[in-house]
């Protein structure tokens, strides 16, 4: 909540979320949130690494967001906590080339963001970026960024945001 209240920002070059706040002096906060860990996560796969770290898994006061990318990499599929607010599926099919669908569920009304990112972090399109009542939604993705130029073969990550929180990502392989 800090984060957001302070200004959530992303460091292209470390593709980690960082934000400054002041309690009597200038501070500086820099941690992992799905898309970030999505990043880390990807690499250790792609350097065929044998497993990954977590320094204070449960730390994050059951709070779904940072378990999706968990679940896409290691494969978990239970969140900590039952107070789901949404549910970011992976997109079908996956790997695509042509197009692809994504799908979700909103169990509470609120302001929804679907966007795509490449693998450094930078943003490549929002899909979606408006109020939603709460139910089940899809996007038909043509892989083409906010300037309608085809998008280059590889690994992109949706990202879905809910009134303002932190993101939910998936991965998809776009392969043309």
């Amino acid at each position: 909540p800090l984060a957001l209240i302070s200004g959530y920002n992303w460091d292209p070059v470390s593709s980690v979320p960082w934000f400054n706040y002041d309690d009597g002096g200038p501070r500086q906060v820099w941690f992992d949130d799905s898309l970030s860990l999505a990043l880390k996560y990807n690499l250790a796969v792609e350097k065929d690494l044998a497993g990954v770290g977590m320094w204070a898994l449960g730390y994050d006061d059951g709070r779904p967001e940072l378990w999706g990318a968990l679940a896409d990499y290691l494969g978990t599929t239970v969140s900590p906590t039952d107070e789901k607010r949404f549910v970011l599926d992976q997109n079908f099919p996956n790997p695509f080339a042509v197009g692809t669908t994504i799908a979700y569920e909103l169990f509470v009304d609120g302001d929804l963001r679907l966007a795509v990112y490449n693998l450094r972090g930078a943003l490549v399109r929002t899909l979606v970026d408006r109020h939603r009542l709460a139910g089940s939604g899809t996007y038909a993705f043509d892989p083409v960024d906010a300037r309608g130029r085809p998008l280059a073969s590889g690994l992109y990550f949706i990202t879905l945001q809910l009134d303002g929180g932190l993101p939910v990502a998936r991965k998809m392989i776009l392969w043309k």
